[in-house]
């Protein structure tokens, strides 16, 4: 009943699961709570950790805002999106690796 009112709660009897989860070339599942020194090991970036210290606390940052589920946002090499937003939390996150050959032209104004 508590978790209803605030949120998982981690205990002994759940099970552990990878924070990072590679779904295919490029394309992962992290936990929000994931620290962004772990994410930058695994994925070999170097995304900014001196402001926050998780990959959630990222997305807030560099949104400015809650994001809502289903939003992206880009940093770098990176595209951030938000898959599960639970109150002010952004619970996980698929972060998918742009190449730089391919990433997206700049859109011209008309």
């Amino acid at each position: 009943m508590l978790e209803e009112l605030v949120g998982e709660i981690a205990d002994e009897h759940d099970p552990d699961e990878p924070e990072i989860v590679a779904v295919s070339e490029g394309f992962y599942h992290v936990d929000g709570a994931t620290p962004i020194h772990d994410l930058n090991e695994k994925l070999g970036v170097n995304l900014p950790d001196n402001e926050w210290d998780t990959v959630g606390g990222l997305v807030l940052g560099l949104l400015g805002a809650i994001p809502r589920e289903g939003q992206d946002i880009r940093c770098g090499n990176l595209v951030f999106h938000a898959e599960r937003v639970v109150r002010r939390r952004v619970v996980s996150v698929l972060v998918t690796a742009v190449p730089p050959a391919q990433e997206e032209p700049e859109q011209a104004t008309r």
